[in-house]
């Protein structure tokens, strides 16, 4: 089986392929070397469904990712604003404290 794109993107192999995988990376019309280490302080890859939580909240997701991607000095209230902004964005001003739910969540739900 060919690895899939995310994987790619994300920089995991799979040592049981053949595969060859060529490609260039850009960043604003720059090509970027992904293996750069000054690089790869500025990209992250956050697998969903291993990573949230079915009863987690839009704004707890994305505080989630925004901690994981960002820079450790980045302050509580920063991540909170940049969190307010993302859902903003998004539209989801309306959901932003209901829980994300999922098949196995819905299954143990009760009303």
């Amino acid at each position: 089986m060919l690895p899939s794109l995310t994987n790619i993107m994300a920089g995991w192999s799979q040592s049981n392929t053949t595969a060859t995988v060529n490609s260039d990376i850009r960043r604003n019309e720059f090509q970027v070397d992904p293996t750069d280490i000054q690089v790869r302080k500025h990209i992250a890859f956050v697998v969903q469904d291993d990573s949230l939580s079915l009863t987690a909240t839009p704004r707890e997701a994305i505080r989630v990712s925004a901690k994981l991607c960002l820079p450790r000095i980045t302050t509580d209230k920063e991540i909170e604003d940049l969190t307010s902004m993302m859902l903003a964005e998004l539209g989801l001003d309306d959901c932003v404290d209901t829980m994300i739910g999922g098949v196995v969540f819905l299954l143990f739900k009760s009303d």
